[in-house]
């Protein structure tokens, strides 16, 4: 199965078939994701950082 080419695809189910099948276009919507999420944990951790040197 081709993924579809509007950012709806899966990294997780093409995982193996990266290689062959990355394209920003395609995974943007779970890089995205992704990011969104690892930046939000880094937020959280530089604020409970601060908040303990207080």
């Amino acid at each position: 199965m081709e993924p579809k080419n509007t950012g709806e695809a899966s990294l997780i189910v093409d995982l193996l078939q990266l290689h062959k099948l990355f394209s920003w276009s395609t995974y943007r919507v779970d890089l995205l994701g992704f990011l969104g999420a690892w930046a939000m944990v880094a937020a959280f951790i530089v604020f409970y950082l601060w908040l303990a040197t207080w």
